[in-house]
């Protein structure tokens, strides 16, 4: 009788020692996917972020394109109408501005 009650508190200690070794696995699981989420979270906003500061790098370098082009084509337009007038004068001053602009 003493060796069965020996064997018993022997199988409930091991099956304490298995639950309390369980029970840490789980909590260290919950711990490693809060910081997978965290991480992924931050990786998240990182990329978000770096995504919004290229759209706006882009957009400021489209802006600044369209500016040039716009001014390029009032040059093209102030040459046509020198042309037309026989203004040489005015012609060949927007000549070089525009040769200077594209020479950019």
């Amino acid at each position: 009788q003493e060796r069965a009650a020996t064997r018993l508190q022997a199988h409930w200690r091991g099956a304490d020692g298995r639950r309390a070794t369980v029970a840490l696995a789980d909590e260290s699981l919950a711990a490693l996917k809060a910081r997978a989420l965290a991480l992924l979270e931050h990786n998240q906003w990182w990329l978000d972020k770096s995504l919004q500061t290229r759209a706006d790098a882009l957009s400021a370098e489209s802006a600044t394109a369209a500016s040039a082009i716009l001014a390029e084509q009032r040059v093209a337009e102030a040459l046509q109408s020198a042309m037309v007038r026989g203004d040489t004068e005015a012609g060949e001053a927007a000549a070089a501005t525009l040769l200077q602009r594209r020479l950019r």
